[in-house]
């Protein structure tokens, strides 16, 4: 008995040596994959940095290059620079020194001469006989017009390698009359992204899209222009180009890189689409084995001893049984101290380990938990292995079904167990990782599971973080319009199977635009969140509060009326409610602010349709808010979309106007006190070939709005100087005036005073003869850049005159600070001078601050004898309207003479 007791006892300690040593492979495999993992995934996150703060470098200084070439070519342009080689040398000169990242700035015209540059005057090349390359990039820039970023080449004024950036000059047709380049310096620390403080063996590269680099550091420091003639002159290789087809991680690059001094090591690539280049950022693999080895150390270092230990201890007992039964007592202390140690080693590396019996019946029972992973359920390791529902308690109630699924799965088809999920451990939501296998089963059927528990919160709260990214408003922290997009596909399914009504709301502040411009971006962002706050205090808490736009709201109502029409009500009522509290006043940069907003509602739930198309609806509604004069709620109905529907049919017909066929200028005359006609006032109309007469309050702010009314003023302007130029050939009309409407679109287009200039160089005799009307709108914004408009145009001779005066922002400030020529009383004051006293006291008080300011007064809309007498003995000296004459295709004597009849 004692000898077979003795043979138990060490059949016993063998399977227990060989589970020790099974546990120990287990934990060295998954102690060795997680801190290689983790190497990786920490190199693959210091890399990924490194290349975004590379990318918003080179992002910044591109955009900062692009600037300074635009705004040089502005003044270039001012001073004439094809013309004036001398001048525009001297402020390249200056631009060049101002910036010492820039070895050189040249103007060069489109058939690659250059014609001005920062170095030098005399002899200047041809960039074609410079360098072939580098023409090439500049022949691309004449060709689409764009800033474009050129490949690297050495510059032998400067003895060194440079990176070509490009602006296009464009005149006044958009043409491209020539091209500003800079170059950059390469091997120079003042480049704007150049980091001196790149980890040690890491190196960062600029690859361009056709192949090339663009930028290496760090550069070699032996055979330096001769590594930089290889990096520069030549394309990187195949492999390296097909990976930057492939950016956001990490990979292994066998081949040698063309610019780097290893075979193999890892590349991250990190595209930045907008100069087509590629962030690349590679680093040796020895920085990884290093790196992997570091965090390997330790934890081999302890499962060394422990192995070794237990080694140890199990031949002791080995030839203790042999020798004598008694030291059995003795053995078993000191397995209890190997255990002990292997639990002291269990507890310090970084993953929980536990192991368990798999019974026939497939119930699981605990018999070994390491501190580790009791220490990661916050429990103690002898009450899981007493209790298993100690763990399973603590499984997130949404994932104990996929839970107890997996692990059915993997104990029946004795596969691996691969799970991650949530659990609840002190109030607290943690995310594991539990891998286990299990091994054959033994004589009494039980198989022993060993598992390995891993906290992987850290990893998932950042990928839940870059998904809240995706999918709410970084400012305001609302869901923004991909997310609400997907809200609205499914309450209307929701909506259809109750039968009920849901609606999407779109609110925008009015002239919001206003509070970025008067207080800047910081004040409109805190309205924005004030506001966001106010949606999310009235709405229900099953509703959606979205901001899809700069200064739009969007919210998704649900669980409306079943019944359309109390649907509608109950939509108007949330509406108001909105109004309500989004136009209570704002607190903002120290005082309160109040707005209004317009709102625009659609319905949904009768029928199913693509999101997008409700969003639109209710955007139409919006925009008819919009355009009947804001502040207001509307609902979306099919006869708003005939309407959106005629107003893109109007404007590409507009767009589609052969202007000398369906455009017409009519001439309205303009008499002085003795009723002789001293001008006429252009007014524009269109005869469209199948709507007929279209009124100019239709199609004038549409085209503003389009943008057709650009080219539509220009040939105003061209009809009303060939007008003026026939009236100079007949001796009674030659000193005539003619009055052209400016639109505001119009007067802002960089090409208005080209045109303008263009204009009086045709036009024959006196240019003050050509009149420009201005609206007070157009004078309120940006009054410097204005008042040198003005003067532009004054320089020019042509006279300048305030339409519709009194009805809009009047102010006597920019009466004094603007160069005006006349004033024009618009015809609502006119029309009541002869029954309103008080009518009578503002023109005549206009007329007299006109006569202060030395300003000549047209008065608009004089329709009757009275109102003629009236505005004469006021003082007023000029006057227009339907008692003079309408509107007609050509000045006719015949209006002439029925004036002066009027006035005998």
């Amino acid at each position: 008995m004692a000898e077979r007791g003795t043979k138990n006892n060490a059949k016993i300690l063998q399977e227990f040596a060989w589970l020790i040593v099974a546990i120990m492979i287990v934990m060295t495999l998954a102690t060795a994959w997680y801190t290689y993992s983790q190497s990786r995934d920490d190199l693959a996150r210091r890399s990924s940095v490194i290349s975004q703060r590379l990318e918003q470098s080179v992002k910044s200084a591109m955009q900062a290059y692009h600037v300074i070439l635009r705004q040089t070519n502005e003044h270039l342009r001012l001073i004439d620079a094809l013309k004036n080689p001398q001048r525009a040398q001297t402020y390249l000169a200056n631009i060049r020194a101002s910036a010492d990242e820039i070895a050189a700035i040249a103007l060069t015209d489109t058939s690659g001469q250059m014609r001005a540059s920062s170095e030098r005057t005399q002899n200047l090349p041809n960039l074609k006989e410079f360098d072939e390359r580098s023409f090439e990039s500049f022949q691309q820039v004449v060709a689409s017009k764009t800033f474009a970023v050129g490949r690297p080449y050495y510059l032998p004024t400067t003895e060194e390698w440079i990176i070509p950036v490009r602006e296009p000059m464009l005149d006044e047709n958009g043409r491209v009359v020539a091209v500003l380049g800079a170059g950059i310096r390469l091997d120079n620390q003042s480049i704007p992204w150049a980091d001196s403080g790149l980890p040690e063996g890491f190196a960062i590269a600029l690859v361009r899209d056709d192949g090339y680099l663009n930028y290496y550091f760090p550069i070699p420091r032996e055979n330096r222009q001769a590594a930089l003639q290889r990096m520069y002159g030549e394309p990187v290789s195949e492999h390296l180009r097909q990976l930057t087809e492939k950016p956001g991680a990490l990979y292994e690059h066998q081949r040698q890189l063309d610019v780097g001094t290893y075979t193999d090591h890892f590349v991250y690539v990190n595209r930045i689409a907008d100069y087509a280049m590629t962030a690349v950022v590679t680093f040796p693999e020895q920085i990884l084995w290093q790196h992997w080895a570091n965090k390997l150390a330790l934890p081999l270092v302890f499962l060394l001893l422990s192995l070794l230990l237990l080694a140890g201890i199990y031949w002791r007992a080995r030839n203790s049984l042999y020798v004598s039964n008694t030291h059995t007592e003795r053995a078993q202390q000191k397995l209890k101290g190997a255990l002990a140690q292997y639990d002291e080693l269990t507890r310090v590396i970084p993953v929980g380990v536990y192991q368990a019996y798999v019974h026939c019946d497939g119930s699981i029972e605990m018999f070994y938990v390491s501190e580790r992973m009791a220490s990661l359920f916050a429990a103690d390791p002898q009450a899981i292995v007493d209790d298993i529902n100690t763990l399973n308690d603590c499984l997130h109630e949404d994932d104990i079904p996929d839970f107890y699924r997996a692990q059915e799965f993997a104990l029946k088809n004795r596969q691996p167990f691969n799970w991650q999920g949530r659990f609840v451990i002190n109030g607290q939501l943690r995310w594991f990782s539990i891998q286990s296998q299990s091994s054959e089963a033994d004589e009494q059927g039980r198989r022993i599971l060993n598992g390995v528990v891993t906290d992987i919160t850290e990893r998932m709260e950042t990928e839940q973080h870059i998904q809240h990214l995706a999918f709410y408003d970084s400012l305001t922290e609302l869901p923004n319009r991909q997310l609400i997009i997907e809200r609205l596909q499914h309450q209307q399914k929701v909506a259809r199977r109750r039968r009920n009504y849901g609606a999407i709301v779109m609110i925008d502040f009015d002239d919001f635009h206003a509070v970025n411009d008067t207080f800047g971006h910081q004040s409109g962002d805190e309205l924005l969140l004030q506001a966001a706050q106010r949606l999310q205090g009235i709405m229900r808490s099953h509703d959606t509060v979205a901001r899809i736009a700069s200064d739009e709201f969007a919210i998704v109502a649900t669980d409306l009326d079943q019944n359309i029409d109390r649907a509608a009500e109950q939509c108007e009522r949330i509406a108001e409610k909105i109004c309500e509290a989004l136009e209570q006043p704002f607190e903002f940069s120290g005082k309160r602010h109040q707005l209004t907003i317009s709102v625009g509602i659609t319905l949904f739930g009768d029928t199913e349709q693509d999101p997008e198309l409700y969003v639109q609806q209710a955007s139409n509604a919006l925009a008819m808010v919009k355009a009947e004069g804001k502040n207001g709620i509307r609902f979306f109905d099919s006869s708003m979309q005939a309407h959106v529907l005629e107003r893109v049919n109007l404007d590409q017909a507009l767009r589609d106007t052969q202007h000398g066929e369906q455009l017409q200028l009519l001439y309205q005359p303009q008499v002085n006190r003795h009723g002789d006609i001293i001008g006429h006032e252009a007014l524009l109309r269109w005869h469209h070939p199948e709507r007929g007469m279209v009124s100019p309050a239709e199609f004038i702010p549409l085209a503003e709005q389009s943008g057709a009314i650009v080219p539509m003023g220009r040939w105003v302007i061209q009809q009303g100087v060939a007008q003026l130029n026939q009236w100079q050939t007949d001796s009674e009309k030659r000193g005539w005036t003619l009055s052209l409407n400016i639109s505001p679109r119009q007067f802002r287009d960089a090409s208005f005073v080209p045109t303008v200039r263009r204009a009086v160089s045709e036009l024959q005799g006196d240019p003050e003869r050509l009149i420009f009307e201005l609206t007070e709108s157009m004078l309120l914004d940006e009054r410097d850049e204005i008042r040198e408009k003005l003067l532009q145009i004054k320089r020019m001779g042509v006279r300048l005159s305030l339409d519709d005066f009194g009805t809009g922002y009047s102010s006597l400030s920019y009466l004094y600070q603007l160069p005006l020529d006349e004033l024009k009383i618009d015809r609502a004051f006119v029309a009541s001078i002869t029954q309103l006293k008080s009518q009578r006291s503002l023109t005549q008080t206009i007329i007299s601050m006109a006569r202060q300011l030395e300003l000549k007064v047209v008065a608009e809309g004089v329709e009757t004898p009275e109102q003629f007498e009236i505005l004469q003995q006021q003082g007023c000296g000029i006057f227009q309207g339907f008692l003079f004459g309408r509107p007609t295709a050509t000045a006719c004597e015949e209006i002439a003479q029925s004036v002066s009849s009027l006035c005998d």
